[in-house]
């Protein structure tokens, strides 16, 4: 990968997640910007910050003096108050603290394709011109968040990021990649038996693996790179069945999947992939790790 020549300080929210981590090992391989990464806690080499606080967001904002941020800070949390207050409040803390300082910086959001919402699945692979209809505290939290983003005004360049779901390795527990997979890996060794009971297995979703994801965020940092607001996809869907399947298989373990009826939740959203047309044509970028690896680095990071 060719090294951008980002702009710096490059400011880093969310720094300890996933995602964050595999940003920095990105930069750490192709880019010699100045980043200065922060968290609740502070990451190595880094600032703790919480930006819920809006003066905790200047004083950031004040120590860093950033020209670029990529603000990944935030949370899954499904009830609304910390769902408004990480990923609403918080943004807009640190917007007005940009703004207010005054110096031209470009911000790259990253949000979600859970503002989407439930769509039909006659309409995936989705635009980004798709109406949002988000569901859920996590979707309605991450909208609002996108509209105080490309409502800042100058000095800030926005751009809004969308990505869909994210596989391999490092990430969180309760993502359903992750959970299947250390429940294979308990079968694999023994402490479990040879069964995995799930809920429903029959929505599709488009897999993005979060070391793709990390080069969308160094693409929309450049600063040739034009504002907007982009899917983050592969425009192709798998079946959470097929994607425990894969697991199976890519461990290398046999077992019963057992559907239990306690397991089964309503699904919003039966089918839904993203178009990654548009952040082709305007950052060249496209995914580029084959799902095989994905799964099978995944694995490796939990066994």
């Amino acid at each position: 990968m060719t090294s951008p020549d980002l702009p710096g300080p490059l400011l880093l929210t969310g720094a300890n997640s996933a995602s964050g981590q595999h940003f920095l090992a990105l930069l750490d391989a192709v880019s010699r910007a100045q980043v200065k990464p922060t968290d609740l806690l502070a990451p190595a080499g880094g600032i703790a910050a919480d930006l819920t606080d809006p003066a905790a967001a200047r004083a950031l904002v004040e120590a860093v003096r950033p020209a670029a941020v990529l603000h990944l800070a935030g949370t899954a949390a499904r009830d609304e108050a910390t769902a408004t207050a990480v990923n609403v409040t918080a943004t807009r803390n640190l917007l007005d603290a940009l703004v207010a300082a005054g110096r031209r910086v470009r911000f790259v959001f990253v949000s979600s394709a859970a503002v989407y919402g439930a769509t039909p699945p006659e309409a995936s692979p989705l635009p980004e011109e798709t109406p949002l209809a988000p569901v859920g505290a996590y979707g309605r939290s991450k909208a609002e968040a996108e509209a105080a983003v490309r409502g800042a005004g100058d000095p800030v360049t926005a751009t809004v990021l969308r990505p869909f779901n994210l596989v391999g390795p490092g990430l969180r527990d309760g993502l359903v990649p992750v959970d299947f997979a250390r429940r294979v890996l308990a079968v694999k060794r023994g402490e479990a038996p040879p069964e995995i009971r799930v809920g429903n297995l029959s929505p599709v979703r488009d897999f993005v693996d979060v070391r793709d994801a990390a080069r969308a965020y160094l693409a929309a940092l450049a600063p040739e790179a034009p504002a907007g607001t982009w899917n983050v996809a592969t425009g192709v869907g798998l079946s959470i069945a097929d994607l425990l399947g894969e697991l199976l298989a890519a461990a290398g373990v046999e077992a019963r999947v057992v559907e239990d009826p306690a397991l089964v939740r309503p699904v919003d959203a039966p089918h839904v992939t993203g178009d990654p047309a548009a952040i082709r044509r305007a950052l060249g970028w496209s995914p580029g790790i084959p799902r095989d690896r994905s799964l099978a680095d995944l694995l490796a990071s939990l066994d």
